[in-house]
């Protein structure tokens, strides 16, 4: 029973609508997370009880637990929102473990991962390298269409000069002993670099923005406190608006109290596509440290 591939399947379904959803509105429905959730855990039940081995179930299980973890980690620091969060959840459950028959489709990349990392984890590091990619396109096409943000950033490379010449010169390095598969990493480790600096350049132009009452939505970023009358009715150190905080500040606007007539928010990009890159690539060709390690030791 090709059990992998119908996770794979169901799995790009449900992040393509996830994808399609946070590109148009910036917002993920609960329900596609965890519609995720229970039809992966499903799938992963049937085929555990039919197969008589529990690990195929219990491991994700145990993984979407760990995936949320850090997920709550990333919403804390204000790097992605709720729904990145329960569709990470999700994807634990869908793939905590490689299922065997798409090992076999993938012969090179299953060798690599049964021997140096678990694939949930190798799954992991490729979400942050994908999404630092990632970012970087997003800022970059900023910068490009807004010629006013290059002076900032001139600023931003010349007070970071010394680290960005070493990132580059190790990356370089590894790129001539290891090759691009082998030096990834390596890349990554600048274009994250590069992807701060560009951060620094556009943020307060881009995505901060002012915006009324009536426009706030569960989960955005405050990038100040908002004030009724000097005291302070949501803050911005919390990871996100909730339904009760933009019920006060309503509250507080209608009333005439709130201090000032607009919210500063903090606006992130769509960040959901990163996920159906990450597992495409994590599937097919492992991760970057796998295949680094692969490269230095010729396994």
């Amino acid at each position: 029973m090709a059990v992998g591939f119908v996770l794979l399947l169901v799995t790009l379904a449900f992040l393509a609508f996830a994808s399609f959803s946070d590109m148009r509105t910036r917002e993920v429905a609960d329900e596609l997370s965890l519609g995720l959730f229970a039809a992966a855990l499903a799938i992963r039940l049937l085929y555990s009880v039919w197969s008589t081995d529990p690990a195929f179930f219990l491991v994700p299980f145990a993984v979407s637990c760990g995936f949320l973890i850090f997920g709550l980690v990333m919403y804390g620091l204000k790097q992605w929102g709720g729904g990145d969060l329960l569709l990470l959840v999700g994807l634990g459950a869908a793939f905590g473990t490689l299922p065997a028959d798409l090992a076999q489709a993938f012969p090179r990349r299953a060798a690599a991962a049964a021997s140096l990392m678990p694939f949930w984890l190798g799954f992991i590091v490729n979400i942050l390298v994908v999404g630092s990619a990632y970012g970087l396109l997003w800022i970059l096409y900023y910068f490009l269409t807004r010629p006013s943000l290059k002076k900032v950033f001139v600023q931003q490379v010349r007070k970071n000069w010394l680290i960005l010449s070493i990132t580059l010169a190790i990356s370089l390095i590894s790129l001539k002993l290891v090759g691009i598969a082998g030096s990834f990493l390596n890349i990554s480790l600048f274009l994250i670099i590069l992807l701060i600096m560009l951060s620094k350049s556009v943020e307060s132009d881009i995505f901060v923005k002012k915006i009324s009452p009536g426009d706030l939505r569960v989960e955005d970023w405050l990038v100040k406190d908002v004030t009724a009358r000097g005291r302070v009715i949501a803050s911005a150190s919390s990871p996100g608006l909730t339904k009760t905080d933009i019920a006060a500040i309503k509250h507080a606007f209608s009333a005439g109290t709130l201090d000032g007539r607009e919210i500063v928010v903090k606006e992130g990009i769509p960040f959901v596509p990163v996920f159906p890159l990450a597992l495409v690539l994590t599937v097919a060709f492992g991760d970057p440290i796998t295949l680094l390690l692969l490269r230095i030791y010729g396994f």
